[in-house]
């Protein structure tokens, strides 16, 4: 986009007119917001990118189930095991009140 006042090597601008002044600040910050976010509103990554990506989610979900697969066959016994002790250690206790 060219310069909305287009100014030759010898011409200045006439800073004194607040019209023109104000018109000028809202250009540049326009000018300026629109090359600063222009990544966040267009991605173009393309498909190779979305494929890539896709992969990676894939294997990160697969490797996420299989990790809690494995918490669960490892945890289980860890609160299992001290149960059993605590239920066999009640039952005997109670087989001695009995006789």
């Amino acid at each position: 986009m060219t310069h909305p006042l287009p100014l030759e090597r010898t011409q200045r601008l006439d800073y004194t007119s607040p019209v023109r002044l104000r018109r000028l600040i809202s250009s540049a910050l326009s000018e300026a917001f629109k090359k600063l976010f222009r990544s966040t509103r267009l991605q173009t990554h393309g498909p190779l990118g979305t494929l890539w990506v896709s992969l990676g989610l894939g294997c990160f979900y697969i490797a996420l189930i299989w990790l809690n697969t494995l918490l669960g066959f490892f945890l289980t016994p860890l609160f299992v095991i001290p149960v059993t002790w605590v239920t066999d250690r009640l039952g005997e206790r109670r087989s001695a009140r009995q006789i």
